[in-house]
Parts: C-alpha cells; sequence; structure tokens
C-alpha cells in the first residue's frame, strides 16, 4: 500500500468525492441513519489484532445486522480469523509489497497493481463506517482513497496530508505521544471510537477442538502444575534478561511448577540458553504451535509470565492469568492484559517509559524486576494468595505491582497495590474521570483516591493546569474579539485582535514547553484544530474560540481533581492560591 503514495495514478484515476480513485468505481456513499456495512483496517501485530476484538464485539452490539470486514495484514490473517463477530477477513501482504517497491521495475508496477485492486475492490463494497486504527502514512492514505463518508482515525487529504478523524481518535493520537498521562487502556480507547457500548468486553479468540487436541498431546506425560514463559519480545529492550528468567523457572521447579516454553520458532536459541542456564527440566514448544494451537496451550496452563507481548494478549483472550513484566516503552495502564486479576509489574525507573523507538545503551530498568519477585508473584498468584501479594508489593522499592479490574464505568485500570500514589498516578487519573464524563459513562469519582482511599492533592500540578486553564480562557476571549472584528470587516481591528489572539496562543505554548504534564490536553486541541484552514475570519474565530473554551474547561476540570480538598474554598479562593507562584 505504500505503493499508493510513492506511484503517481495514471490517466484512467481521476479525483472525485476529496480522494483519487478508479473513474470507473462508485462514489463515496453518502453518511445514512442505518449503517449496514462497517471496516475496520488493523495492520499491525498480533497483540494489537486481539486488542481489537473487545471493539469488534461493541461494533456487533450497536449494529447486529451490518456486515463487518477487517483489513489485516497477511502474517497475522489467523489471528483475525480467530477473532469472533468478523463477517470478512481481508489479506493485505506488507512484506510482498515492500519487496516488490525495493525491486523496482516491473515489481513496483506489481506493487501499485495491488495497491490499486485494494483500494478499487474497498471502495466498491461502499462501507458506511470505517475505522482505522493503525497509525501508519500508508493506512491513513488507503483510508483517503477508499473514502468512506463516516472515517474514525488515521486519513489522508487528496494532497497526500495525513489528519486525524473523529473526536476519540484524536486523543488517542495524543495518549500515543504523552503516554504516562494517558487516561485509557488501548482497548478502551479502541471502544470509545467505535461507539463505547456499557460495560467491560473481554479479548475473545475462538480455540477449535483440533488445536485443544494438540495442545494436549503435547502436554501430555506430566500432571505437574504449569506456568508458560514467553521468553522472547519484539525487540531486545522490551526482553528481560535470559537469567533472570532461568532464576524464576528454577525456584518454581523446587516446589513442583513445570515450566513450559512459548514462542515462535525463531526463539529456539533463546529457550536452550534459558533451559541450560535453569538446570532444571522444561517443556519447550518454542515454534511448535500455530497461533490457535499456542492458544489453546495457554489455555491448559495455570499461568504466563511475560512482557508486554502478544501472548500475553492471547492468554488473557483464553482467560489464563498474567504476571506481566512491564520495563522500557511498555506501560501497564495502556497496554496491560485487558481483564481482571492480572499482575503486572513495572520498573517505574524516573526515564520510563521510554519511547517506543528508543535505542537505551544501558536498559537498567530490566534488571529492577527481581526474579525472587516474579517467583513469588506466581506463587502466590496461583494460590490466590491476594494479600501476600499485597505485601510483596508493599515491599518493592522501584518495581510496582498493580492488579487489574474495571472501574465503576467499565473502563480498565491497573491499581498499585503498594499503596502510593505518585504524580503519574494522579495525572493519569484526573485526566480518567474528565475523558470518562465526556464519554457519557458514569462519573467515576469527584477527587483522585490513592489506592488506601486517601485523597491526595497534588498542589504543583493543580497550579499548572489551573493556569493553562485561565490562558485558554484568555485566548478564547481573544478568538471572540477576532470574531466581532472580522464581522464588522475593519481591517485595523482584525488585526489589532489577530495580534493578541497569537499572544495568547504564545503564552500556552510556552506554558506546554515547561510543563509536561499538560501536553496531553495541549496536543488535543491542536488535533482538534488542525482542519480549520479555510473559512471567514469571523468562523475561523468562533471555531478557535470553541477550541479554546474546551481546552479552558478540560484544563480546569483537571486542576479542580488534582487540588483535592483545596477546591472546596470555591474556585476563585483556591485557583488564586495555586497560581500564585507561577
Amino acid at each position: 500500500m505504500s505503493a499508493v503514495a510513492a506511484v503517481p495514478w495514471p490517466a484512467e484515476f481521476s479525483l472525485g468525492s476529496g480522494v483519487v480513485a478508479p473513474a470507473n468505481a462508485p462514489g463515496p456513499r453518502r453518511r445514512s441513519a442505518r449503517v449496514e456495512r462497517i471496516l475496520i483496517l488493523n495492520l499491525t501485530r498480533l497483540g494489537d489484532l486481539l486488542q481489537t476484538s473487545p471493539t469488534i464485539a461493541t461494533l456487533r452490539a450497536l449494529h447486529p445486522d451490518a456486515s463487518i470486514t477487517l483489513v489485516a495484514d497477511r502474517n497475522f490473517a489467523a489471528v483475525a480469523r480467530g477473532i469472533p463477530h468478523l463477517d470478512e477477513v481481508l489479506e493485505v501482504s506488507l512484506d510482498d509489497m515492500g519487496r516488490q517497491i525495493l525491486e523496482g521495475g516491473e515489481g513496483l508496477l506489481s506493487a501499485w497493481t495491488m495497491a490499486r485492486d485494494l483500494v478499487e475492490s474497498l471502495r466498491c463494497a461502499r462501507f458506511d463506517v470505517a475505522l482505522n486504527l493503525s497509525s501508519s502514512r500508508m493506512s491513513a492514505i488507503l483510508m483517503g482513497l477508499v473514502g468512506v463518508p463516516d472515517t474514525r482515525g488515521w486519513s489522508a487529504t487528496p494532497d497526500g496530508c495525513r489528519v486525524i478523524c473523529g473526536r476519540w481518535s484524536k486523543l488517542f493520537a495524543a495518549s500515543c505521544l504523552h503516554r504516562a498521562a494517558a487516561p485509557f487502556n488501548l482497548v478502551d480507547t479502541y471502544r470509545l471510537i467505535a461507539g463505547f457500548a456499557a460495560g467491560p468486553e473481554a479479548l475473545a479468540f475462538s480455540v477449535g477442538a483440533p488445536a485443544r487436541a494438540q495442545a494436549r498431546e503435547l502436554l501430555a506425560g506430566s500432571t505437574a502444575p504449569r506456568v508458560a514463559f514467553q521468553l522472547g519480545a519484539s525487540r531486545e529492550i522490551r526482553q528481560w534478561p535470559v537469567a533472570s528468567f532461568a532464576a524464576v523457572i528454577r525456584a518454581l521447579a523446587g516446589v513442583g511448577i513445570e515450566a513450559v516454553l512459548i514462542g515462535a520458532a525463531g526463539d529456539h536459541g533463546l529457550a536452550a540458553t534459558v533451559a541450560q542456564l535453569a538446570g532444571v527440566p522444561v517443556r519447550d514448544l518454542t515454534g511448535a504451535t500455530d497461533i490457535s494451537g499456542l492458544a489453546a496451550v495457554l489455555g491448559e496452563c495455570g499461568l504466563l509470565v511475560t512482557g508486554d507481548t502478544g501472548p500475553m494478549h492471547l492468554a488473557a483472550a483464553v482467560g489464563t492469568p498474567v504476571v506481566g513484566l512491564f520495563f522500557g516503552p511498555a506501560l501497564p495502564h495502556d497496554t496491560g492484559p485487558y481483564g481482571r486479576d492480572h499482575l503486572l509489574v513495572h520498573a517505574a525507573v524516573p526515564c520510563a517509559p521510554c519511547a517506543h523507538a528508543a535505542d537505551c545503551g544501558a536498559p537498567y530498568c530490566r534488571q529492577e524486576i527481581s526474579p525472587d519477585l516474579v517467583a513469588a508473584l506466581v506463587r502466590d498468584r496461583l494460590a490466590g494468595r491476594w494479600e501476600a501479594i499485597e505485601q510483596r508489593a508493599r515491599a518493592e522499592a522501584i518495581a510496582r505491582v498493580h492488579r487489574t479490574d474495571f472501574d465503576a464505568a467499565g473502563f480498565f485500570r491497573a491499581t498499585p497495590l503498594d499503596g502510593r500514589s505518585g504524580t503519574n498516578d494522579l495525572l493519569r487519573l484526573a485526566h480518567r474521570t474528565l475523558f470518562s464524563e465526556e464519554s457519557g459513562a458514569p462519573v467515576i469519582s469527584d477527587a483522585i483516591d490513592a489506592p488506601d482511599g486517601v485523597v491526595v492533592p497534588w498542589a504543583a500540578g493543580a497550579a499548572v493546569f489551573a493556569r493553562l486553564g485561565l490562558l485558554a480562557r484568555e485566548a478564547a476571549a481573544c478568538a471572540q474579539q477576532l470574531a466581532r472584528a472580522g464581522s464588522a470587516a475593519s481591517f485595523d481591528s482584525v488585526e489589532h485582535a489577530h495580534a493578541k489572539l497569537l499572544a495568547a496562543e504564545e503564552s500556552i505554548a510556552t506554558l506546554a514547553a515547561t510543563a509536561p504534564e499538560i501536553r496531553l490536553l495541549t496536543t488535543l486541541t491542536g488535533f482538534e484544530r488542525e482542519r480549520l484552514d479555510s473559512g471567514s475570519v469571523e468562523y475561523l474565530a468562533h471555531q478557535t474560540a470553541a477550541l479554546q473554551t474546551r481546552l479552558a474547561r478540560r484544563a480546569l476540570h483537571v486542576a479542580r481533581q488534582l487540588a483535592g480538598p483545596l477546591q472546596q474554598e470555591g474556585d476563585s479562593t483556591w485557583m488564586s492560591t495555586a497560581t500564585a507562584t507561577l
């Protein structure tokens, strides 16, 4: 599909309805109240596809008679075919297309033909709603070319500029850039984009009888309790050290627990190294199954120990508890296994989370999760000793242990069991309360509560958000003044009001440059205004005023959450106190 962007379209393609498409293809379908055909684009990996399954269930609940089509990478099409409620899975071979583009010549033409055929087939299907859950440029261009009337997620304009469509897709994009403050788990963000039906939906993956029979055969010969270990990861920075895995396996073998090593065929060497270091018998199933077989094996195990990987989500989908290890770019709150009573251990070092593309020369965070802690958590989780788990969590200095469940609004949460609330915890929960309210879900609470139930104010954070709210109010007033000047068609007044608006917006940008905690809201506002590029001065000024008013409301909402008991003094008093030092 990258060929769509790289190769000029030939003469039989024409500009129409804002997209490039075959001249004989039907035009984009007009938005209608009845949704008959839904398109989902998710060209990512195993875990991301599995995390789409509650969204598909949500769409089925909202539109029971609609046909739902998923476009997936061919390498992971087997995962897509195990997700319930889908009517059609279309495969796209990104590897083949990329190889042909690199070959050049006839290969480039072949890649272009594949892209053209895909675009034409999707346009002919005349979808009513499309969800692009991939953020890549190629997926955005594909969405722009297909031209579905109600597109949510990344799309593209006729000149190739990427745009984000839909309010929750914009929050998703902002959360990806500021993950420490992200209010929702990825699954819940997907569900909000789809429409969000009330109540949590579990991950889902169908396992057939042949796969279950294969799993029982692979695991035959032992009646010992089994714990699966996913050793590999997509990148080394996401992989727990082999010596640590070996130490856990050795400790569990001492109490009669059998280790089942899982992974792809490429993980054979890793499994052999871990087995040698452990010095105890293990069952090595790396490369022994397909996706359905792996799901069945996980279903036969009492627990999975893993990093933030695709098999972690597969275990959650088949109901197997997880002890998840989160370090480097991984955060338990945004990509933790969607379900109840999983245990997630996060190496909460000062630099966490690092960027997904980070190339750390000394990823010491992996060492902050000790094998002794993991082995103890596995034993206690298998035995259901929750009080012992909480005691261990409170004894840890760096590694934080979280237990997963759902809040009253039906959103996933990973609650730290150590009884502490850091500034990131408070920041995330304040944003969560704000956007839960915007979603129409029940309001979770009127204040941020620590895990032990004590209200914890963060005065400095409240002050920054209060300052942002006041600056946004000022910017909104300047925009309204500009709208009045534009209505009166007074050039001098327009110029003066515009200068004041620019100064107010510059003050917001300066505050965001020095206060990273507010950047989720300011980035979101930037995404919300990205398509305000045409119209009269009066129209654009009115739209800008509305955006700044919304930013002010959001900022003051978060400020009140972070102020805790201070807000009981009344807005004028606590905001004056909070912003006095700024």
